[in-house]
């Protein structure tokens, strides 16, 4: 089993999955494969004999042994994994082809490290790392200093005064 991890949007992820593995598994997409693999070979015939090019037919038979045998064909699950919803889990996806599978789980792998390696160098308070809040954190930071209430009557009116006298003249500047 391959893990994903994904920061926000997992149920995205596991439909796009879903998707994929429904369309492979379907006659229409071996057919495809069919097809393209014939006319592939079919080219690969026309270089052999107009052109003595021996090379184009081996590499024909190899790459289509690789890309069809061995990533297209084979199946594997993929665990998707949210870090950003916790009530979201961990959901299984089954009969994802295995090039799209080994792809989509060493890039998720290695993103998924540096953010967390990134996140231990550059220490930030745990409530703003990126994998607790994902990239919506900019819009809720926004919506909670929206709503935010000053209680020290003191305080307020010193920020007020601040942000007349300082910030809004220097923003008038430009």
């Amino acid at each position: 089993m391959i893990e994903v991890f994904t920061t926000g949007g997992g149920a995205y992820v596991v439909r796009g999955f879903n998707a994929v593995a429904a369309w492979t598994q379907g006659g229409g997409y071996i057919a495809f494969l069919e097809v393209v693999t014939v006319l592939a070979f079919i080219y690969a015939m026309m270089l052999t004999v107009f052109d003595l090019n021996w090379k184009a037919l081996f590499n024909w038979f190899m790459g289509s042994t690789l890309i069809y045998g061995m990533l297209m064909v084979p199946t594997t699950s993929v665990k998707v994994t949210d870090t950003t919803n916790p009530t979201f889990g961990a959901a299984v996806v089954d009969n994802v082809p295995m090039g799209l599978g080994l792809f989509a789980g060493l890039t998720s792998q290695i993103s998924h490290w540096l953010t967390t390696q990134a996140e231990v160098v550059f220490s930030s308070p745990a409530s703003e790392n990126y994998s607790d809040n994902g990239m919506i954190y900019g819009a809720r930071l926004l919506d909670q200093v929206q709503s935010l209430d000053i209680d020290d009557p003191i305080y307020g009116e010193n920020l007020d005064n601040y942000i007349k006298k300082c910030v809004l003249y220097d923003l008038y500047l430009g």
